[in-house]
């Protein structure tokens, strides 16, 4: 069983927004179900948009990684899927421009609570 990092007010609309304490990821999923947004703007269809593929592979080459020209839907300790439940997890970072492609108010809920993590 995974032990839930809950910091205070890590609660978007009422929902919890899961961190798990071995990654410290933010739980993209849980922020797309809170915020009530379209199943189009879901974490598995946000990532395979041109500007966020753009994004991670600024991510991976400045770690030196290799690309092979496909599109990338991990990059391990900053963007994991867990591939069994469908759920997105990603570094505070990233959460918070996936908030902000969620909405206005994610975005300002973010930056109000994810940002103060860092």
């Amino acid at each position: 069983m995974t032990t839930l990092f809950e910091p205070p007010d890590l609660h978007y609309r009422d929902l919890l927004v899961r961190c798990p304490t071995e990654t410290g990821l933010i739980c993209l999923s849980d922020l797309w179900i809170a915020d009530r947004s379209p199943t189009g703007k879901k974490p598995s269809s946000w990532i395979q948009l041109k500007s966020t593929q753009k994004l991670f592979k600024r991510l991976i080459q400045a770690t030196d990684e290799v690309l092979c020209g496909q599109k990338i839907t991990e990059i391990p300790g900053v963007f994991e899927t867990d591939g069994l439940n469908e759920e997105c997890y990603a570094a505070i970072e990233i959460a918070v421009i996936y908030a902000r492609f969620l909405s206005a108010e994610c975005f300002e809920w973010a930056l109000a609570h994810l940002a103060l993590l860092n």
